[in-house]
């Protein structure tokens, strides 16, 4: 099992300590790979990971696949994150992409999702960077083909521009980070935690 006692907070760490955050979330990733097996295909998921694992939000990381039919082809699509919690009725996905791999594919993909009855059963957050005083990439790939935000996800979330580890810690602490996206997400009285989820919950500590 993770060892939480050398697992110091991260929240505490980011008031106080950033710098040390940084030393923190590299071995907490270590330690979350090796201990459930996971292996993140990028920076972005493993910051999602590490602030999922820190706000004790229970997950499940690239385990779960809906298989559907895309232009005579079955695609199968693996959700990074589907959470332990829910919002209303509908049990939480999350989706970490980058601005920079928002294309046609990924569109038509998420649309294809959106249209099926098991999206009926999920609430989609769509999590991506934005680059200050740059035009909106997301907006613009779905204006090219067509498409709402609501024809690809239930919600979006903006957070600063490159998450991955070693950049400057405003992109993890401030407003809009996150850590503060994910915080706000438990407080909301329309989200709670599955009852399953409970028992996960409580062999970490």
């Amino acid at each position: 099992m993770i060892d939480k006692a050398k697992c110091i907070s991260a929240q505490i760490l980011l008031m106080h300590a950033p710098m040390e955050y940084l030393r923190h979330e590299k071995n907490l990733r270590k330690a979350i790979e090796e201990e459930y097996g996971y292996r993140f295909k990028s920076n972005f998921e493993a910051s999602m990971a590490v602030a999922l694992y820190s706000l004790d939000i229970p997950y499940t990381y690239a385990q779960t696949k809906f298989h559907f039919t895309l232009d005579n082809k079955v695609i199968t699509y693996t959700p990074d994150f589907v959470l332990g919690m829910k919002h209303e009725n509908s049990q939480i996905l999350i989706e970490p992409h980058g601005s920079s791999f928002i294309n046609e594919r990924f569109i038509t993909k998420m649309n294809t999702f959106m249209s099926t009855r098991e999206s009926d059963l999920y609430y989609t957050i769509l999590v991506t960077d934005k680059r200050p005083k740059k035009p909106n990439k997301l907006k613009i790939e779905l204006n090219r083909y067509g498409y709402t935000y609501n024809d690809i996800c239930d919600d979006v979330w903006y957070i600063p521009y490159a998450v991955e580890l070693g950049v400057p810690i405003s992109t993890r602490t401030g407003m809009g980070s996150i850590f503060s996206m994910l915080r706000g997400l438990k407080e909301r009285e329309d989200v709670s935690i599955m009852p399953e989820s409970v028992e996960m919950l409580k062999s970490r500590r």
